[in-house]
Formats: C-alpha cells, structure tokens, sequence
C-alpha cells in the first residue's frame, strides 16, 4: 500500500466510523505516516 492508497483510505472508510475520543496509533510502515492522514483523523476527533 503507498502513501496515496492509505490516505484514500483513511478518508473513506476509516474516518467515518470514527468518534470523538477514538485513538489511531499508526505502526512503522512509512505510507501511514501523513500529515494528511492526522489532519483527517483529528478532524474526524480521533486523537493520531
């Protein structure tokens, strides 16, 4: 999975099922590390 793919799907599948309060603790692999991930994933109120 690249950088792309994994943004993609953090936008539409992951941020969705989101609530305030949730935690993502991402692992190593270099494509989850994304500004834009954290952006939607705190927009969302998860904590990245």
């Amino acid at each position: 999975m690249n950088r792309e793919l994994s943004e993609l799907h953090g936008e539409t599948r992951l941020a969705p099922t989101l609530r305030p309060g949730d935690v993502i603790i991402p692992d190593d692999l270099s494509s989850h590390k994304s500004r834009k991930a954290a952006t939607t994933m705190s927009t969302a109120g998860a904590w990245f």
